[in-house]
């Protein structure tokens, strides 16, 4: 008796050893040119020439890994390209102080579709990719756009000190808000 589980691993004749022994192949592949790998978009026709004799004549359009498609694409030098944005918009969030409680909801999606990267190939639909491009500027933007309306301690200093470079009065300071 087969679980019914059998029938979705094994759907379209791939399975679990099929998806292993194309990482494998893919990372051959990556090997034979780390630093700018085959070139965007050339994984299917690049594919057929690495792929193993124990596989089936079937055509892989993807490598069942984002991460490991994009290192042989793009070779170590364009996945790092890919991830500079990444890494900027959440180095600001964090170094400006930016990264306020309604952002991890969000960020922590982002997070989840980046570690489903490594074994699957959430990216290959247009949806998500445009999805996790567009999340992920509008949070950076987003929290900038949050704190726009509170001037900063040290845009308030340059203020006063460029007024009294000039030899003018500085405004009187508000008083404190009563209840």
């Amino acid at each position: 008796v087969r679980h019914p589980l059998d029938t979705w691993i094994n759907y379209a004749g791939g399975g679990a050893a099929m998806h292993d022994r194309v990482l494998e192949d893919t990372q051959t592949m990556w090997r034979q040119r780390p630093w700018v790998g085959w070139g965007a978009g050339s994984f299917g026709v690049v594919y057929s020439f690495f792929q193993g004799a124990d596989q089936s004549p079937l055509y892989f359009a993807f490598a069942r890994s984002d991460f490991w498609q994009s290192l042989a694409e793009h070779g170590i030098i364009g996945t790092v390209a890919w991830c500079v944005p990444v890494l900027w918009v959440l180095a600001r969030l964090v170094w400006q102080r930016r990264l306020a409680i309604f952002l991890c909801a969000p960020l922590a999606g982002l997070a989840a579709v980046v570690a489903l990267a490594f074994v699957d190939f959430p990216f290959a639909c247009p949806a998500v990719f445009f999805a996790f491009w567009l999340i992920l500027f509008s949070l950076g933007r987003w929290s900038e756009v949050d704190q726009e309306d509170r001037p900063s301690a040290l845009s308030e200093r340059r203020h006063f000190e460029k007024l009294r470079a000039e030899g003018k009065t500085l405004p009187p300071k508000p008083a404190p808000a009563r209840l």
